[in-house]
């Protein structure tokens, strides 16, 4: 299946994340993971399970929880201490994440640890610090709703830098929302090297092109 009018139209332009100061030539933001159009294998995943890309989508099904990550450029050796990460998708309970880690394979269990994670169909933001997961701020008047094939796909954005953390929303053609802006400390002291999708539901969960990231370091 085949996502490429959405995901030609959900803009992964610069122009909203510019006008908020997030991104531009001042902030030495840079891309650091650019799948505008068609997505790759994620790096990690879920063990257990079967992951699946036709170009513009990746398809995972399961009964229970499960994670999918890409690591960023240069992972390995580099870590960026401000990240802005944007991806789309459809699932229940669908969020996005980052890790001060990189992750490679079939891995065991709930292993996206040490992120930031922002579960927009709560309103929920997540802090892990390796071992507990928190939630530490919630905004449940912006949402959006569990989705099913019904529903149209939905962006989430993040931005983190060291004490701040801002989360974003897209609809359908509808510009990104901003919802929540707090100063948590939990995590990003090491920087970050991964970002990930989570579904909490099981089920059929679809990620969707674009999935970006900026960081500087």
């Amino acid at each position: 299946m085949t996502y490429h009018p959405l995901a030609e139209t959900h803009d992964c332009g610069t122009a909203y994340w510019e006008s908020l100061g997030l991104l531009g030539a001042s902030t030495g933001m840079k891309p650091v993971l650019s799948l505008p159009t068609a997505l790759t294998i994620p790096d990690a995943y879920t063990s257990g399970l079967t992951v699946a890309v036709n170009d513009s989508v990746v398809t995972q099904t399961t009964s229970g929880d499960d994670w999918v990550s890409w690591n960023l450029l240069d992972s390995g050796s580099t870590s960026y201490s401000k990240l802005l990460v944007i991806g789309y998708g459809m699932a229940d309970y669908f969020s996005v994440g980052a890790s001060e880690n990189a992750y490679t394979g079939a891995t065991a269990g709930n292993y996206l640890k040490d992120f930031y994670q922002w579960l927009s169909n709560l309103g929920n933001l997540y802090s892990n610090n390796g071992t507990t997961t928190s939630n530490f701020a919630t905004d449940a008047t912006i949402t959006m709703n569990d989705n099913t094939v019904t529903n149209p796909i939905f962006g989430l954005g993040m931005y983190l830098e060291v004490g701040v953390q801002k989360t974003f929303v897209k609809s359908g053609s509808e510009n990104w929302t901003q919802v929540l802006s707090t100063t948590n400390t939990d995590n990003g002291q090491n920087g970050y090297k991964s970002i990930g999708f989570h579904n909490y539901a099981g089920g059929t969960k679809r990620i969707v092109a674009p999935v970006m990231a900026w960081g500087v370091v």
